[in-house]
């Protein structure tokens, strides 16, 4: 069986492709599209350079569209929808036209912001009328989510299949909710959890009209609990010809309550501890998000993270709790940028080279433009 992920740059973003199933019928998942400017710059030339390799290898007709399996945002941030909003917004646009199509969506996977909190989201018209400053990333991702969400009602690709509402986690003391893609792939929702949703839920309805009637921006509260609290986990699962994979991807989420879903899920071992092969960081590589511990219960071969020094991310910091973690074991960092913003390129080879001169040097790999990082799992190499 395939199994492939690729990492493609997307700036402060994330924006992921998951190949996988039989050589003969490989299929393809995307997960998150990165901010504005990676559609047009990494994700449509992937998808149409990925349509042509296909199409040359004979496992595509010339006339037949690239499927897409799964697209799925792992929560309401600009730095993650946007992308997918210009995916769909090119079905749209194209179909208008009566102009062929390049791909199809199988379902999509978005736990819109209204969706989360059982209320119509505030906009920006709404903020200004009630004299509330709200922040850009809330005036952008909120609004976002919703138009993806009806696009793609619009367009009659099928949403948060095979749920009924929202995308989340079982509630505790409940099997995992897992879902089995065509093509052999299995997909264990670890979170957001039940529990976590409802209290999201009632504390929005408390703090809204105090946020009004003080004229706080709800942008603090956005980013605190909306943004990383519903952020999407999931555990991706194939049997190789040679072994059983895992990747867990995080999105956004807390270390904290990512190894709390996993405990919950039952899926930590004896050691209380989830070996991986892939482990996707959170949040770019914010220190924030992670610890030591973080990383001790989940080791990995391979750890990937996006960002392009954008808030400082990724941070040495958190390359250092991976070592710290590590040990003396084997591992290989996947860094979509090499260079970028706030000095990240020379923060970066300070990091490294202090490891090399401590005689603990770092297995690395960068991506470049238009070269997406690519992890080879399962396959004709495996």
């Amino acid at each position: 069986m395939l199994l492939t992920l690729e990492a493609l740059q997307a700036r402060h973003g994330d924006c992921l492709l998951l190949h996988y199933g039989a050589e003969d019928q490989p299929r393809v998942a995307l997960i998150d599209g990165g901010p504005g400017g990676v559609f047009a710059g990494e994700l449509h030339h992937r998808l149409i350079e990925l349509r042509s390799e296909r199409v040359a290898a004979g496992l595509l007709e010339s006339s037949a569209l690239l499927p897409l399996e799964l697209v799925m945002c792992s929560h309401i941030d600009e730095d993650h929808i946007q992308g997918l909003l210009s995916l769909v917004r090119r079905i749209r646009d194209r179909r208008a036209k009566g102009q062929d199509q390049e791909w199809r969506i199988g379902t999509l996977w978005l736990n819109a912001f209204e969706d989360l909190v059982g209320d119509r989201a505030p906009s920006a018209s709404s903020a200004n009328t009630s004299g509330v400053a709200m922040a850009a990333a809330v005036v952008a991702s909120v609004p976002q989510g919703q138009k993806l969400r009806d696009l793609a009602r619009g367009l009659t690709i099928p949403s948060n299949a095979p749920f009924k509402g929202l995308v989340q986690a079982a509630a505790a003391g409940q099997k995992p909710k897992r879902v089995v893609m065509s093509g052999g792939l299995t997909l264990t929702v670890l979170g957001p959890d039940e529990a976590r949703l409802k209290k999201l839920q009632e504390d929005w309805r408390t703090y809204k009209p105090t946020a009004m009637s003080l004229g706080v921006s709800p942008a603090a509260y956005l980013d605190d609990s909306i943004y990383n609290l519903s952020s999407l986990v999931i555990l991706a699962e194939a049997k190789t010809k040679t072994a059983a994979r895992r990747i867990l991807l995080t999105g956004d989420a807390l270390g904290k309550d990512v190894v709390q879903w996993l405990t919950d899920a039952g899926l930590l071992n004896a050691d209380g501890q989830l070996e991986l092969d892939v482990l996707k960081v959170p949040h770019h590589g914010s220190s924030r998000n992670v610890t030591v511990e973080f990383f001790q219960t989940l080791p990995a071969r391979h750890y990937v993270i996006s960002g392009d020094g954008n808030h400082g991310n990724p941070k040495p910091e958190t390359l250092q709790m991976i070592a710290d973690a590590r040990g003396g074991d084997p591992y290989t960092l996947h860094l979509t940028y090499a260079d970028g913003k706030n000095e990240l390129g020379d923060k970066l080879g300070a990091y490294f080279e202090s490891r090399r001169q401590a005689g603990r040097p770092v297995d690395v790999r960068f991506g470049a433009a238009r070269k997406p990082l690519r992890l080879v799992l399962g396959g004709p190499e495996d």
